[in-house]
């Protein structure tokens, strides 16, 4: 009997060291949903292409995608994709 299994979503969890620091507890808490984020409709590779090819003309979601790809919390420069970021959006290819 074959039994189809399939990722659902990605959700990325970050532990916050100010609280953890604070309260000397550790808290950690949802940063996103890959689904919610970016509007995906499934995690199959085909969503995933739709999304870099969105990503080509689509600086809002491009820079979200380049903030959650390089730690939130550290990561506040906004990036376009018109400013030699093409690298970075071609890799997903």
């Amino acid at each position: 009997m074959f039994i189809a299994q399939a990722v659902l979503d990605h959700e990325t969890t970050i532990l916050n060291i100010t609280q953890a620091n604070l309260y000397n507890k550790t808290v950690w808490q949802k940063e996103y949903s890959a689904k919610a984020a970016y509007g995906l409709k499934d995690m199959l590779p085909s969503s995933w292409h739709a999304l870099a090819e969105r990503m080509r003309t689509d600086t809002e979601t491009f820079n979200m995608f380049y903030r959650y790809g390089n730690m939130v919390y550290v990561c506040t420069s906004k990036r376009a994709i018109g400013n030699g970021n093409w690298q970075y959006l071609l890799s997903l290819f």
